[in-house]
């Protein structure tokens, strides 16, 4: 898998040829992003069976030249997208957001199993990682200009 740097750079320059559907486009992305947000899950196995599927279609589609730089193979990110929703639904529901995606992406089973799917979950990780510095940086002038005194 790309590290965080890789993704992040591919991110940044992907060709304007990705963008596929003038209908679909970079907030339609975030939106369909959030299905890896594993706390907005639904709680029943029967509502999770088929929760994210079109989201997940969509970026694949959409992150088709970040994805294929990083040798991703497409036809199996659903395949894997339901067996990640299988496997933490009942095991890892209770686990903290960011512990929980530390130890998917670093522990066997699921970082050899699960790959693929993984590279959409690291491109989610980069775009939030992306957006949260920015309001570190707000805040942090925010501090500088007023202080205590």
């Amino acid at each position: 898998m790309a590290g965080l740097k890789e993704y992040s750079g591919m991110l940044m320059n992907m060709p304007s040829s990705s963008i596929k559907n003038s209908s679909y486009g970079p907030p339609n992305v975030v939106q369909d992003l959030l299905v890896l947000n594993v706390d907005s899950w639904p709680v029943k196995d029967s509502a999770l069976i088929d929760f994210g599927n079109t989201n997940t279609e969509r970026l694949v589609n959409w992150f088709d030249p970040v994805l294929r730089a990083a040798g991703c193979q497409f036809q199996d990110v659903i395949n894997q997208w339901h067996s990640l929703k299988i496997s933490v639904n009942p095991y890892f529901y209770n686990k903290v957001y960011c512990s929980l995606w530390r130890m998917l992406l670093s522990k066997d089973p699921y970082k050899t199993d699960l790959t693929d799917t993984f590279h959409l979950v690291e491109i989610f990780l980069v775009l939030r990682a992306i957006s949260a510095v920015c309001c570190e940086r707000m805040f942090s002038a925010q501090n500088r200009i007023k202080s205590s005194l």
